[in-house]
């Protein structure tokens, strides 16, 4: 999809970045993050809540995310949500 809007295929990084990249769309929460967005509160209180947030060179999207204790089971769908937020507010996209 961000392909079609922009005309450039991202590259898309799993885990941890080393180096970290210059200018990047982070998805979740992830280390990283927490350093670059240092004023920004991951520590979701609300289902499902969800932040977007912005630098110069960075975006963040992502939401509270829980599984059911001891398996792979989600109940919480904060980051998808978060995405999908974006995909409608931000780049006009239904």
């Amino acid at each position: 999809l961000i392909e079609k809007i922009s005309g450039t295929k991202p590259a898309i990084i799993v885990g941890e970045p080393s180096p970290r990249p210059e200018r990047a769309l982070w998805v979740g929460v992830q280390p990283a993050v927490k350093t670059l967005f240092p004023k920004v509160d991951f520590e979701f209180k609300h289902p499902e809540e969800i932040v977007i947030a912005a630098s110069p060179k960075h975006v963040v999207i992502a939401g509270r995310d829980r599984f059911e204790p001891g398996s792979e089971t989600q109940y919480e769908y904060g980051t998808v949500n978060a995405v999908y937020t974006f995909l409608q507010d931000h780049l006009g996209v239904r």
